[in-house]
């Protein structure tokens, strides 16, 4: 533990080794189209070997990982807007973890 956020640390990370919106929009539409390739695959899914299926207290049940943003593309990540630095630009909601995105509040 060392006091900082996930996404600040992620910006730190990408400010130190010279990571710039660009180039992690477009690993993260590549990371979304093979997550989303490899679900229709079935090769993602519970019995595939890579994910098991959750269940609520309800008993509902939750299949797939439902972060995978299938409508992913450069443009649309080009829109999102930094939320912990704006003025950067770096990592936003488009090009992290949607747990990730920003601070409570």
């Amino acid at each position: 533990m060392v006091g900082l956020l996930m996404g600040q640390t992620a910006e730190n990370v990408a400010h130190r080794f010279g990571h710039h919106a660009e180039q992690m929009d477009a690993f993260s539409v590549r990371s979304h189209q093979r997550a989303a390739r490899a679900q229709e695959q079935g090769r993602l899914a519970p019995g595939g070997g890579e994910v098991e299926a959750l269940y609520d207290a309800d008993g509902a049940t939750f299949p797939l990982d439902d972060g995978v943003r299938r409508d992913s593309s450069i443009e649309n990540l080009a829109k999102a807007q930094a939320v912990l630095r704006p003025q950067v630009r770096q990592r936003t909601p488009g090009n992290s973890s949607q747990i990730t995105d920003a601070p409570p509040g």
